[in-house]
């Protein structure tokens, strides 16, 4: 007794089609004819698509938090010396350091 196979059901045969759309006339084909080529092919697409999640992932969940991490220590940083050189530049401090040119000290 004899089983049917897929093929004969057209449901594995589409290079032709697939040949036909993205096929040229001088022979030259972006979908190769043979199974090894095929294989190949979808193998270097899923380690291309492998790469485009592994860059998202890591970009997203390990050197995003290690920006916001060091921005939110940057920023209280800068509040700190910020608040520094207001208590500094006030009228009462500027009187009291009369070394200081136009009211800043260390210029």
């Amino acid at each position: 007794m004899r089983f049917q196979t897929l093929t004969k059901f057209n449901a594995i045969r589409t290079a032709g089609i697939l040949h036909r759309l993205f096929g040229f006339d001088r022979g030259f084909t972006l979908i190769p004819k043979k199974t090894f080529g095929r294989v190949a092919l979808m193998l270097a697409v899923i380690l291309m698509i492998n790469q485009a999640v592994s860059y998202f992932w890591v970009s997203v969940y390990i050197i995003k938090p290690q920006i916001d991490q060091t921005m939110y220590l940057l920023a209280s940083e800068v509040r700190m010396i910020e608040r520094q050189i207001n208590k500094n530049n006030s009228p009462e401090t500027i009187q009291r350091h009369p070394t200081t040119r136009r009211g800043r000290i260390g210029c």
